[in-house]
This record gives C-alpha cells, structure tokens and sequence, in this order.
C-alpha cells in the first residue's frame, strides 16, 4: 500500500507522513517532518518495521500522536 501510494502520487506537495507504532506502548516512530523530501528512505522504515503480536491500545496511540505531532 506504501509503495503504491507514496511513488503513484506527488505525495510530498500535498500530505506528510508520520507514525506511531502501538501494542501494549505507544511509541513515535517518525514525526511528520522527519521525511519530507525522502520517500526512499520514508519507504525503507516503513517497510522494516517491527510486527508486535500483542495487544493493541488505538485510543492511547491517537492521543499519543495528536499530542506529540500536531500542536
């Protein structure tokens, strides 16, 4: 889906991409300006991120990422 969306669209004119990876912690994987201008390297996180099969806490990993990455 990353690689579609990121490479079929001038995805960095219009939208910035920031993560939270979330299981039982939240954790900010990147903030929104950390890869304006590098969608290979944007990509390459993506796609080597850690898969956590434990629990899940979406309530707490929106919270975390409305605080710490829109202010």
């Amino acid at each position: 889906f990353c690689d579609y969306y990121l490479y079929g669209n001038n995805i960095f004119v219009i939208v910035r991409v920031g993560l939270v990876l979330y299981a039982t912690n939240v954790t900010n994987t990147f903030y929104l300006n950390t890869y304006m201008n590098n969608k290979a390297e944007l990509l390459r996180v993506i796609n080597n991120l850690p898969y956590y099969a434990t629990s899940t806490n979406t309530a707490v990993s929106i919270l975390k990422f409305l605080s710490s990455h829109i202010n």
